[in-house]
């Protein structure tokens, strides 16, 4: 069970990654926040560091997305650690998501993002119960 859950989370994570080197574009990333998934209602602007962010991110994705795949492969008292830190990252995401609910430069496609963080969290307890 926890195989599917690492298999999982890791090909996410190498997908998001992927898209965060992609929203280096200011044109793209405006399309993908503002007009298609509607997460944000004012125009996308990178700002003055958030190229070095975006690289951090897609970057920490990737490793992220790496590990989560190794981890099949890998003894039962990795796997626990693993799916730890996934508990982890999830609710360090999932936190600040539930923070900014109020603010209105997000829109209600910022929802998906509070809907995912907890669908990562229940699957990564889940598989530590059933592991």
């Amino acid at each position: 069970m926890e195989n599917n859950f690492f298999l999982a989370v890791g090909f996410w994570n190498l997908i998001g990654s992927v898209f965060l080197y992609l929203m280096l574009n200011k044109t793209f990333a405006d399309k993908v926040l503002r007009k298609w998934t509607g997460i944000i209602t004012e125009s996308y602007d990178i700002g003055k560091y958030g190229s070095l962010w975006l690289l951090w991110a897609a970057t920490t994705n990737t490793f992220f997305g790496v590990i989560n795949i190794f981890a099949v492969s890998w003894e039962p008292s990795s796997k626990v650690v693993v799916i730890y830190g996934d508990v982890f990252v999830y609710a360090a995401l999932f936190l600040p998501a539930i923070v900014v609910l109020s603010n209105e430069n997000y829109g209600k496609g910022h929802y998906v993002n509070i809907l995912l963080g907890i669908f990562w969290i229940v699957w990564a307890v889940y598989s530590l119960i059933k592991m």
